[in-house]
């Protein structure tokens, strides 16, 4: 299943899906050079990982590899992932290869939670620490996701203005065949972003954030009703922090 599909309420997958994502653009292939004097040695290991990384992805698929083969690659697979976790990132460019290769790390079937992983991670955090530009992402990265949560805004705003006109049941048997092509319309766009992956840049969350304000439950004030549950409160604050700007 996709990580944003869930068989919950609309406003509820958008809550918990925002809350989970993770604004970082995949960068499925490595420069092959970085610009001179910063981070060429690390861009070069990052690609020998991915080198190895295939090659194990292959071994897997294959039928009767030699254990000594397997064994020999994996060594190498981890001796990369080790030296890059070693190795500081100094450019926006290097901490995206290290995102790259991280992710890859994670979702081989490796060992997933073997301590060489985390030095990664840690290796990252650092380089965040000492200041290490984050790498540019384009604005088209969300573009279809955010155009399905602006269109959630604007389809839940015209079902609130009919559900303003509705005042006998005149108006409501009048209005609800409107109402039923909204709703058609909104499960159409909920099941789009199912086959979307999580924002990769912070418009894109921003996007997802409104989108999931605009469509949480109303009190009788009109104002989106507060989870009980904390987890759930939690990504319900998230969601207004992003949707209102609060995050840089």
């Amino acid at each position: 299943m996709n990580p944003l599909q869930s068989p919950s309420n609309p406003s509820r997958r958008l809550l918990l899906a925002l809350a989970s994502a993770l604004p970082v653009a995949a960068v499925p292939v490595v420069a092959a050079a970085a610009p001179e004097g910063d981070d060429a040695e690390l861009l070069a290991l990052v690609r020998q990982f991915h080198q190895h990384d295939a090659t194990i992805g292959q071994f897997d698929q294959a039928r009767g590899i030699p254990d000594d083969l397997f064994e020999a690659e994996l060594a190498r697979w981890w001796q990369a992932l080790d030296r890059v976790a070693e190795t500081p990132a100094q450019t926006g460019a290097g901490i995206a290869a290290k995102l790259s290769m991280l992710r890859a790390a994670y979702t081989n079937d490796i060992s997933k939670e073997h301590p060489r992983r985390f030095a990664l991670i840690a290796g990252l955090a650092d380089d965040a620490a000492r200041g290490t530009p984050m790498p540019p992402v384009a604005p088209e990265g969300d573009a279809e996701l955010i155009k399905i949560c602006n269109r959630l805004v604007a389809s839940e705003e015209e079902m609130l203005a009919i559900h303003a006109t509705r005042h006998s049941m005149e108006d409501e048997r009048r209005t609800e065949p409107d109402l039923d092509v909204l709703r058609a319309e909104q499960e159409t766009l909920m099941e789009a972003m199912g086959d979307l992956d999580y924002p990769s840049t912070l418009a894109g969350a921003r996007a997802m954030a409104r989108a999931s304000i605009a469509l949480a439950e109303l009190d009788q004030d009109g104002e989106p009703v507060v989870p009980a549950d904390d987890s759930e409160w939690l990504a319900f604050v998230l969601a207004q922090a992003l949707a209102e700007g609060m995050v840089a």
